[in-house]
């Protein structure tokens, strides 16, 4: 779910409207350069990794708008590092 306090989401229904519901995989925040940045990164990509296997008989592959475009290629790096928990 999102915070309704959210910078993000305030300008996503300034788009998309009120009716709809909308999600965050983190909470983004601003750094001091502007940049949009996650707090505990790896912990959200492993929550969506475990989530992922757990409908791998459903999906076969991801795709992301948004924030979930930024979380969906962090999951490929992963993956194609191998790194552990990575998908595959």
């Amino acid at each position: 779910q999102c915070s309704e306090s959210s910078e993000q989401l305030q300008l996503m229904k300034s788009f998309f409207g009120e009716n709809h519901k909308y999600c965050e995989y983190a909470p983004a925040q601003t750094d001091a350069d502007g940049r949009r940045t996650y707090p505990d990164v790896e912990g959200r990509c492993a929550e969506i990794e475990a989530r992922a296997r757990s409908l791998s008989d459903y999906f076969d592959g991801l795709l992301g708008f948004s924030q979930g475009a930024n979380f969906a290629t962090m999951l490929a790096a992963r993956a194609e590092r191998c790194l552990p928990g990575a998908l595959s």
